[in-house]
This record gives structure tokens, C-alpha cells and sequence, in this order.
């Protein structure tokens, strides 16, 4: 599907990462997002979603560091739930939620630099 109709998958994929209501409010950050992804070559798209698939799991490169987990309140890709399996399994230092979705330094920039900055 990404060689054939790259511009299709990544409209698709990109309205996947935000809550619905921010599509309807956001229509600028949206085009913009959509604007990034269509700068990727569809092999490195490619290339992604089959390092994504075979990839394993990377946790013990964390165990024995500061880590903070921040999570979108309407994040659709990585649910605050699962977050917080993580958060226990690995005891992590701080954990955060932010009203937004998956890309929360589109929607909303200034509270996750402030987050950010804060575990800094």
C-alpha cells in the first residue's frame, strides 16, 4: 500500500495519531503533520514499519535509568493504561499526562516543553 499510495497512508496514518476533536479544531497542525509525513521517501516509510514489526523489545535499556513516561490523555496509539503497566513494571521516576493525543508537541507544545524541562 505505501509504494502504490504513499500519500494515502500517511494522511491515514498521521489522522490516526490525533484525537478525533483536534482534527476538527486543529486543521493547520493536522496539514502540517501531514505535510511532514509527505516529505518521507515511501522506502523509509517502508523501512520503518518493518523495523517496527521485527524489532524487540529495548526495556532492559532502561531499567537502570531516569525515565519519565508521558502520555496524551487521548493519546489512540499508547494508552495512559498501558503506560501505567509500564510505570509499574519498571518503576520509573515520573510519569505525566497531557490534554492532548499521540503528538503532543503539535497540540500542545508549551505544557510538554514545561514537562519536560520540569524532569530536566
Amino acid at each position: 500500500l505505501v509504494r502504490r499510495n504513499r500519500e494515502l497512508y500517511i494522511r491515514a496514518v498521521v489522522r490516526g495519531l490525533f484525537p478525533s476533536g483536534f482534527i476538527e479544531e486543529q486543521t493547520d497542525q493536522l496539514t502540517r503533520a501531514e505535510e511532514i509525513g509527505m516529505q518521507v521517501p515511501a522506502e523509509a516509510v517502508v523501512h520503518a514499519l518493518q523495523a517496527m514489526r521485527t524489532r524487540s523489545s529495548s526495556c532492559d535499556l532502561i531499567q537502570n535509568e531516569k525515565v519519565h513516561l508521558i502520555s496524551g490523555t487521548s493519546d489512540p496509539v499508547l494508552p495512559w493504561a498501558e503506560l501505567e503497566q509500564i510505570h509499574r513494571a519498571f518503576g520509573t521516576d515520573r510519569q505525566a499526562t497531557l490534554p492532548c493525543g499521540h503528538m503532543g508537541m503539535l497540540e500542545c507544545p508549551k505544557k510538554l516543553a514545561e514537562v519536560l524541562i520540569g524532569f530536566l
